[in-house]
């Protein structure tokens, strides 16, 4: 069963790439189904489902759907997984569904903050990049901006100012420059 459910989850990955599968992979209600594939206890399952979601997640009216289908709790827990490639996907998605505005405010009321800093001290570059990022769309919302400082983004968004890699110094100066337009946070950066 687990390598049916690995094809199929492979197989939505792939056909999610074309243009105008997005839509049509979600009209026919594939995203119910991949959504449930991220909880799978295989891996492999969650790495394409993960992959697929991050392939939907780029259409507006699918960034509204995954939120309402209860797709956040699920692609916050992945973002602890032990496989890079996973968190890399999951990160992705989030940080393309952190577009809508609505969802700015569910990721971080639904925990998302955590292990997003967890990730802004990865050895993984790539995977500090990507978290900067998704951190810089989650704070686009106001009320955001003082909740993530709170939670404690600040010191290891400063501290990828350091890195080696100007993908990541970018992000995270990218951030820190959407945390500082909120006033109370001004006096903590």
């Amino acid at each position: 069963v687990v390598n049916i459910l690995q094809h199929a989850a492979a197989s939505l990955r792939n056909l999610s790439v074309r243009e105008g599968n997005d839509v049509k992979i979600a009209m026919e209600g594939g995203l119910g189904p991949l959504i449930a594939l991220l909880s799978h206890p295989s891996t492999e399952v969650q790495l394409h489902a993960s992959g697929a979601v991050r392939n939907l997640s780029v259409n507006d009216e699918n960034k509204v759907k995954i939120a309402r289908d209860v797709g956040l709790r699920p692609l916050i827990e992945l973002l602890s997984s032990t496989v890079v490639e996973i968190q890399e996907q999951t990160v992705i998605a989030l940080r393309n569904l952190c577009a809508n505005t609505e969802n700015q405010i569910k990721l971080v009321q639904e925990g998302a903050l955590p292990p997003l800093i967890g990730m802004l001290r990865a050895f993984e570059e790539n995977l500090q990049m990507l978290a900067a990022a998704c951190m810089r769309n989650m704070a686009l919302d106001n009320s955001n901006k003082v909740a993530m400082v709170e939670t404690g983004c600040l010191p290891p968004l400063v501290a990828c100012l350091s890195s080696n890699n100007v993908g990541v110094q970018e992000q995270a100066a990218a951030s820190l420059r959407v945390l500082s337009g909120n006033s109370d946070n001004q006096t903590r950066i």
